[in-house]
This record gives C-alpha cells, sequence and structure tokens, in this order.
C-alpha cells in the first residue's frame, strides 16, 4: 500500500480545533493521494500487512493561509492512526445552516460558538471549570451523516500551560483531551448538549441566540438582508501563536466575536465582544470593547450583566482572509496577523 504527501488548508488552529486528536482515515483500499482543504471524520483503515509510516513537511506559511506543519511518524501493525492535521476524506453531508452563538437562558453567561465548515460541524464552548476559573474548550469536527433528533459527538480539547500572547501550541501537542460535548438538534433554533468531561456533566438546553445575517435558501438562515460581510464569519488565528485565537460571526447586528487565549498569570482567558459593529471597510480599523468574567463554575456561570470591561480589540481587514489585530487591555497587549483558519460553508461571497 502507497501513501502520498498532502497539503492542508491552514488547519492548525488557534485552538487546534483537531490537529491534536487522532482522524483516522475512513475505509479505502489502494492508492489514496491527500490533497488539500478536505477532510476525515471517522473510520478506520487497516493495511494489508506490516506497518504503515508517514511523515514529512506539510505546506508551507507564505502569507496567504497555508502554515507548515508536519504529518507526526507512525508506525502500527495493521492501523493508520493520523496524529496531526486534517485529512482527505468522507465529508459530511445534510447539515443545515447551524452556524451561530447557542446557549442555555437557565445559564446565561457560558454557551458555543458552532461553526458548519467543510470539515464538519465544530466549534468552540466557554464557561467555567471546577475551580472558578475561565474555561473554553476546542470541539473537534464530525462529520457523516445530519439527522434532525440524532446526537452529533465532538471531542473537546483544551489548551494548559500557556500565557497571554505566548499560547500553549496545538501543533506541538500541548493541548489536552478535556472530554465530549454530545450536541442533538431539533431545530434550526433548538438544541440539547451533554457537557461531559475533567470538570463534571452537565445538560443543557440551547437555543440558537444568533446567526449568520441573511444566508438566503438555508433552512436555518437569519431573515435580515444580507450585506456582503457574512463571508467574514469563521475562526481566525495568527500562525506564529498558535494555541489562541479569535471566533468571529457577522450577526443581522453586526461583526461579534470571542477571543479564546490565556492571562498573563496563565489561566485560561476568553473575552467578548460586547458592541457588535456592522460598517466594516476595507484597510478601515475599527474598534470593539471586550469583556471578561471571574468567579462562575462549572455549570453556574456569571451572567453577562456581571462581566466586566477587560479593553479593546483594534481589528482591520486587509482582505477577506487577513487581518491585523491590536489587543489592549488588563493583561497586556499584542498585535496579531491573523488570518481565517477555515471557511465557514454557505458563505456568499465576500463584500471587502
Amino acid at each position: 500500500m502507497r501513501w502520498s504527501r498532502f497539503d492542508c488548508n491552514h488547519l492548525l488552529s488557534s485552538l487546534a480545533l483537531a490537529a491534536c486528536l487522532a482522524l483516522p482515515m475512513a475505509g479505502l483500499a489502494g492508492e489514496v493521494t491527500l490533497e488539500r482543504g478536505q477532510f476525515v471524520a471517522g473510520g478506520g483503515l487497516a493495511s494489508s500487512g506490516g506497518n504503515v509510516v508517514l511523515s514529512g513537511s506539510i505546506g508551507s506559511h507564505d502569507g496567504s493561509g497555508y502554515q507548515a506543519f508536519y504529518a507526526n511518524e507512525f508506525q502500527s501493525s495493521g492501523v493508520l492512526t493520523l496524529t496531526s492535521g486534517f485529512w482527505r476524506g468522507a465529508a459530511f453531508t445534510g447539515f443545515p445552516d447551524l452556524t451561530g452563538n447557542w446557549f442555555d437562558p437557565t445559564t446565561d453567561g457560558q454557551g458555543f460558538n458552532l461553526k458548519v465548515t467543510s470539515a464538519g460541524l465544530l466549534g468552540y464552548f466557554f464557561g467555567y471549570d471546577e475551580n472558578d476559573e475561565q474555561l473554553w474548550l476546542a470541539l473537534n469536527p464530525s462529520g457523516g451523516e445530519f439527522a434532525w433528533g440524532e446526537p452529533i459527538t465532538l471531542p473537546a480539547i483544551t489548551g494548559d500551560g500557556g500565557v497571554f500572547g505566548d499560547p500553549s501550541n496545538p501543533a506541538q501537542g500541548e493541548f489536552v483531551n478535556w472530554g465530549t460535548v454530545e450536541l442533538t438538534f431539533h431545530s434550526c433554533g433548538s438544541a440539547e448538549a451533554v457537557v461531559s468531561g475533567l470538570s463534571g456533566t452537565q445538560s443543557l438546553e440551547l437555543v440558537r441566540l444568533t446567526g449568520v445575517a441573511g444566508l438566503a435558501g438555508n433552512r436555518c438562515a437569519d431573515p435580515s438582508p444580507y450585506d456582503g460581510l457574512a463571508d467574514l464569519t469563521g475562526p481566525w488565528f495568527d500562525p506564529a501563536t498558535n494555541g489562541q485565537g479569535w471566533n468571529f460571526i457577522y450577526t443581522p447586528i453586526g461583526l461579534a466575536g470571542k477571543f479564546y487565549g490565556y492571562r498573563a498569570n496563565g489561566e485560561q482567558l476568553w473575552l467578548v465582544i460586547t458592541n457588535p459593529i456592522a460598517s466594516i471597510e476595507k484597510d478601515e480599523p475599527v474598534e470593539f470593547n471586550l469583556s471578561a468574567a471571574s468567579g462562575g463554575s462549572f455549570g453556574n456561570p456569571v451572567p453577562p450583566a456581571d462581566w466586566f470591561p477587560w479593553g479593546t480589540l483594534t481589528l482591520t481587514f486587509h482582505s477577506c482572509r487577513e487581518a491585523t489585530a491590536e489587543i489592549d487591555g488588563l493583561d497586556g497587549s499584542q498585535t496579531q496577523d491573523l488570518v481565517m483558519l477555515i471557511e465557514t460553508e454557505h458563505m456568499p461571497d465576500c463584500g471587502l
């Protein structure tokens, strides 16, 4: 059996998304060509005998959204296990546009940012751990067939050991397996979530707080008009500080988002944009206000009314896939050269 080298599409993420977890190949036989930009979620592959070895340099970062990294060298008798990167294979099918911000009104102050991408349904959870500190989780993509009322289980990973501006690096295996998030969607606006892992287990009755503005023809689209900026929706990161990043979504009231990283003292930090802005022009800086929170616990978050001002984000989009972020606040300052990690499905052409 022969394996071809492949390129990935800037996919070692701001929060690793899936880069540190094993994503086994779909069941295929013979030669497999691995190509840039499509992915496997689920399945398995057995060789016809002997060990399978795959290693080598993959991609290069040239400023246009590609990042250099290495596929780990792995050998096993009969089974190939991928320990970094996304790989071409079975795609998910049938997903409606579930992209948006989701939360349980009874535990307002924690929730999910979910994205429907070519890799599957992926996202982030923000809340608190059992030690009353902020907790964020990156949710591995889920592929396969979508069906209303059928659970989708997403492995959850999290970072440990970073500080503000110098995060732990998912590409170097510095993220840890936290647990799982099981999502069951009943409609475009309602779902159940079971979050289970190192901090405990909680069950949530979710509603969609915001969707993407005006994606006509999609079952879960927000009915508001589309003005050309919805395509900015997605996860963004700076490859130079891999392990932290942003999740932006263009809502009916403007661009909103969250930052996931670390405090100066090494605790996890998530920040929320509190003034979504609709007027965004190419190469024109826009200033957003950022809020933080402290003192909540797993399943008992701090409500948004009690969040406190952390600082500001000055964001300048140079194109639909490149931006500069200047972040300044209680834990320090840093400038990030952002690229979009992975595109969100069903987006129309960008208006920048």
